[in-house]
Parts: structure tokens; C-alpha cells; sequence
């Protein structure tokens, strides 16, 4: 099932939605692309200013949307998996849709580059002190790995989109 732009989904911490300029979402004739934009993070400091980019991605202002996520970018790091993935969710609709097999690829690197991340960080760190971060991180590789196979499928690539379920 999937959900209009305005509803959360039961957990509250993911939105599915068809997106109004998507022009996949607006003919009953194409497959609908839903895509997962994950919800807010609780760093205080960039709290504000996701929210406004959450704001602006639903209300169709993708640039404004991509300047609110380079800030948090900024603030979180080069590396932060939520950020990266809206990203590239925010540009795949600022470009209307238009190329779904770019956006996969994208998500894969993004996803292939945080795994690694995480193999070398696994030895640095104590699993007691950051089993929380872990579970975050986790989280926001699912939303990814969900949007990658909802791409397999708008590509009509089956298969594919089971082995990442």
C-alpha cells in the first residue's frame, strides 16, 4: 500500500509518498514512484533545519530543499548515509523522475561505501558503547535498501529487488 505525502507509516519515523511533480506518480498509465524520505534527525543542531528541508521537499522546492540538506551536510559530515540518501532522493525529483536506473545506481554506491565504512569502523569501536548508533545507521540503510528495490521494480527488475528484500 502506499501512503499520500502526508501520512507517516506506524513506526512515525518514515514518509512514503507519491510526490505531486513527479511525473511517475501523476499518470495512472506509468508505475508510481514511491521513495522513502526518512524523517528529521535528533541532533538539536540540525533539527530546525531538517525539518525545513523535509518542509521543502514535499512542498516541491527542491532547491531549497537541497540547500537545507547541504547545511546538515555540513554540520553531520561528508559521510552521513540520511543525508547522502535524500540527497540523491531530492535531486532524482528535482530532475522530474526522469532517469530511475541513475538514481539506483547512486543509492547502491551510497549504500556499497556505508557498508565499508562500517566494516572499518566495527574494529574501532566497542560494541556496548555505540550499539545504539548502530541501530540508526542500520535503520537508515533499510529506507535505502527499500528505495533501491522500489526502483528494481519501477525497472522491472524482479529478481534483483527480491535479493535486496
Amino acid at each position: 500500500q502506499a501512503y499520500s505525502s502526508n501520512q507517516l507509516n506506524a513506526d512515525g519515523g518514515t514518509e512514503w509518498g507519491n510526490h505531486p511533480k513527479c511525473p511517475a506518480t501523476q499518470s495512472s498509465n506509468q508505475k508510481q514512484s514511491w521513495v522513502a524520505w526518512t524523517r528529521p534527525g535528533s541532533a538539536m543542531s540540525t533539527t530546525n533545519v531538517a525539518r525545513e528541508a523535509f518542509d521543502a521537499f514535499h512542498s516541491g522546492d527542491h532547491s531549497k530543499c537541497g540547500q537545507m540538506l547541504e547545511q546538515i551536510g555540513s554540520l553531520k559530515g561528508a559521510h552521513d548515509v540520511k543525508v547522502q540518501h535524500n540527497s540523491l532522493v531530492n535531486d532524482y525529483y528535482r530532475s522530474g523522475c526522469a532517469d530511475p536506473h541513475s538514481l539506483l545506481v547512486q543509492l547502491t554506491q551510497a549504500h556499497d561505501r556505508a557498508r565499508e565504512r562500517d566494516k572499518k569502523d566495527k574494529g574501532r569501536r566497542k560494541r556496548d558503547d555505540d550499539e545504539g548508533e548502530a541501530y540508526r545507521e542500520d535503520e537508515d540503510l533499510s529506507v535505502l535498501r527499500y528505495n533501491q528495490a522500489l526502483l528494481c521494480l519501477q525497472l522491472r527488475q524482479h529478481a534483483q529487488a527480491t535479493v535486496i528484500l
